[in-house]
């Protein structure tokens, strides 16, 4: 596996503990200025846990259990030989960031990581299993595992890919009923709007009616009163008031000459006085004569009913 290593970035290593204190894995460092292999215990700096080798910048972080191998400067080809009876993590970190940029995970074994420089702007790293620590029949069984594992997972996969494709069918579907419960409700609220104008209109037209109603029943009332006074006025003598109005008439002329008398010793004018007078007779003449013909008439219409009758 190769991969652009730039100068400042950094291979880490999670063997610290393991190379230094337990001597259970090793790193053998190569530098082909120097043409042959070293340990990586002849070349550390006990006295500091950041030093300089060759071009590189060697740093021990033993709270993460970490060596850290920054390439200061690209020079001359270079390897580190690491073996280790547990699997190998390795990640590499680019120069100014905090997060990891690619990681390797390697068996327990033998793991060759090469440093082959491209002019003076970069290395090409390769990271390759040299041997494994494990023998055949744990590689064949973790293989058989690890195909086990693929065919969980793949089932796994295939269950969770189904749950998705119902998990979105349902939320499709939810959604269309949500769409459809909006609309029927904006159908209801624009039908609940018009049966508000509706009972509005009603209930004016109800008002409007109860008022023509009572005015029907004053009108009613003020018919049924003024015809009570028609049949008052109607079942009265209107003939015996003939007399009495020709002697009202004739004694005019004398109360006309006392009228005249007072003439200044009143604040209404005398011909306001005698215009009301005669008006007042005047209206009484009519009244008289509209109740006297039409009893005349009632008369006439029973008479003509008796001699028809007698005819018979």
């Amino acid at each position: 596996m190769s991969y652009e290593l730039f100068k400042k970035d950094t291979v880490r290593i999670y063997l610290l503990n393991e190379v230094v204190n337990e001597k259970t894995s090793g790193i053998q460092v190569y530098l082909e200025s120097e043409g042959r292999e070293k340990d990586f215990l002849t070349v550390r700096k006990t006295s500091a846990s950041s030093y300089q080798f060759n071009n590189f910048i060697v740093k021990e972080k033993a709270e993460e259990n970490c060596i850290e191998i920054k390439p200061n400067v690209v020079g001359c080809p270079a390897y580190l030989l690491v073996t280790s009876d547990k699997d190998i993590e390795l990640e590499v970190v680019r120069n100014g960031s905090s997060s990891v940029d690619r990681s390797f995970d390697m068996v327990a074994g033998e793991v060759k990581i090469e440093f082959a420089p491209e002019g003076y702007t970069k290395y090409n790293l390769s990271v390759n299993q040299v041997m494994t620590a494990y023998s055949a029949e744990a590689i064949e069984e973790t293989a058989s595992n690890v195909k086990v594992e693929l065919h969980e997972l793949t089932e796994d996969t295939e269950k969770l890919l189904k749950d998705i494709e119902e998990t979105n069918n349902e939320v499709t579907d939810k959604r269309k009923k949500k769409e459809q419960l909006l609309t029927e409700k904006t159908a209801l609220d624009s039908e609940h709007t018009e049966l508000t104008e509706s009972i509005k209109k009603l209930s004016t037209a109800i008002t409007d009616t109860e008022a023509e109603k009572q005015k029907l029943a004053d009108d009613k009332a003020h018919l049924t009163d003024k015809l009570e006074k028609i049949k008052v006025e109607y079942d009265k003598d209107y003939a015996a008031y003939s007399d009495e109005i020709e002697e009202i008439k004739r004694n005019y002329d004398v109360d006309v000459e006392i009228l005249k008398y007072y003439e200044d010793k009143d604040v209404t004018p005398i011909e306001e006085l005698i215009d009301r007078a005669k008006k007042d007779i005047e209206q009484i003449e009519e009244q008289i004569r509209v109740f006297v013909e039409a009893k005349a008439r009632k008369t006439a219409e029973i008479e003509a009913e008796l001699k028809l009758g007698k005819k018979e």
